[in-house]
């Protein structure tokens, strides 16, 4: 499995990690077990390790994600984004950002994990 969804119950933070090549149906079961996981331990925070992400799915994909499962989020829902060391899923990261923040969602990337995670808790 490319994505795998972990609660840290010192932090409050649901954070997932996105591998390899994801297609569009595993980026949607991914995204939903994120939000399902942040409902059932009452949490808002969010952490996208995108670090190892290579792929798989399109810019209009994580268009039609955010219009589909994001406004499942709590209110006041913040997810902090590391960056991919690949180049290819920058552009859709970055795509990821804008299209959350759009929306009302506070997404922020970055390219260093310690400090996503500061900011994410601060």
């Amino acid at each position: 499995m490319p994505w795998s969804v972990e609660y840290h119950p010192d932090s409050r933070i649901i954070e997932t990690r996105y591998e390899g090549v994801m297609s569009p149906e595993e980026l949607t079961l991914a995204v939903q077990t994120t939000i399902e996981a942040a409902h059932t331990n009452g949490t808002s925070l969010l952490f996208g390790d995108c670090s190892e992400l290579s792929g798989g799915h399109s810019l209009a994909d994580l268009y039609f994600l955010a219009e589909s499962v994001l406004p499942a989020l709590t209110e006041g829902a913040r997810e902090a984004v590391l960056m991919p060391h690949h180049g290819e899923s920058t552009e859709k990261v970055e795509f990821w950002e804008t299209t959350c923040r759009n929306r009302g969602i506070h997404v922020r990337i970055f390219k260093e994990r310690a400090e996503a995670l500061a900011w994410l808790t601060g």
